[in-house]
């Protein structure tokens, strides 16, 4: 156990230092914990199979070493179910790494986000959705179905004539933040309200800056789309249906779950943020 953390004390070092990436690290990692892992298990599987009589079990020891049992339950247990689950898995999960502003900073730039891709459920209103456009992959939030009239302002969004519920406007506090250069700037005169869109569904906190929302009239949504609307709704740095018409069912590529890494200044980025849930 004390060469084990000696050595991961090193791999840190090594990886903080530049001499090796991430991805390298946790391989060579891998690598070695596998190679310590069969050694120690063929021992353990070398001595139950011998027993207390290991002349009775003679032939089974040459049709069998315990070495040989043991890398195969290895492969078996850290190989092929990991890569078999992962197999399957990867059919209703896919990574996406966020480089725009549309939902800052709830989701910050650099954040890359674990995302469940879309079943036949159909995107509820309120709902946190992935899409798919000519611009890229984005994220926004379904704030209209279709057969829905939707119009956007400064004031809030308001459906079918009906206003949506949303609370007023209030200024952020970004003192657990540490704000590259550009988010810096993107968070200068942010302002912050609830917004209650949608059955079952938690508040979503939207953000604006003062007589920057684009403004969009009525809209219909038509059949098989949806409109969808970037959370932070003062930024020039994002696409929704304000700027694209209303999304396609079809571009729907899934729901963000949570953070996998917060990309940042500092050598470890902004870990404190790794497992958030973005809603």
């Amino acid at each position: 156990m004390i060469w084990w953390m000696g050595f991961l004390v090193i791999l840190s070092m090594w990886t903080i230092s530049m001499m090796i990436n991430a991805l390298q690290a946790l391989l060579v990692a891998a690598a070695i914990w596998a190679t310590v892992q069969i050694h120690l298990q063929s021992r353990n599987i070398e001595s139950i199979i011998r027993g207390p009589c290991p002349g009775e079990l003679a032939d089974f020891e040459r049709r069998f070493s315990g070495r040989k049992l043991s890398i195969l339950l290895i492969l078996l247990v850290y190989v092929v179910t990991p890569t078999v689950f992962i197999g399957r898995a990867e059919k209703r999960l896919s990574i996406l790494t966020v480089n725009d502003f549309g939902t800052f900073p709830s989701i910050l730039p650099g954040e890359s986000l674990l995302v469940l891709k879309s079943g036949t459920r159909p995107a509820k209103a309120g709902e946190l959705v992935v899409f798919n456009s000519e611009h890229g992959t984005s994220i926004g939030r379904v704030v209209a179905t279709a057969g829905k009239t939707v119009s956007v302002s400064e004031d809030g969004v308001v459906i079918d004539g009906v206003p949506v519920p949303s609370t007023s406007p209030e200024s952020i506090s970004f003192d657990d933040f540490v704000l590259t250069e550009a988010e810096s700037t993107e968070a200068r005169g942010l302002m912050v309200f609830s917004e209650f869109n949608g059955e079952g569904i938690n508040p979503a906190q939207v953000f604006i800056r003062k007589n920057a929302v684009i403004n969009r009239p009525d809209v219909v949504v038509p059949e098989g789309t949806v409109y969808v609307l970037a959370d932070n709704r003062g930024t020039t740095h994002s696409t929704d249906s304000r700027f694209i018409g209303p999304v396609f069912t079809s571009n729907i590529a899934g729901q963000p779950l949570f953070v996998l890494w917060s990309a940042g200044n500092g050598p470890f980025g902004r870990i404190e943020r790794v497992g958030s849930f973005p809603r």
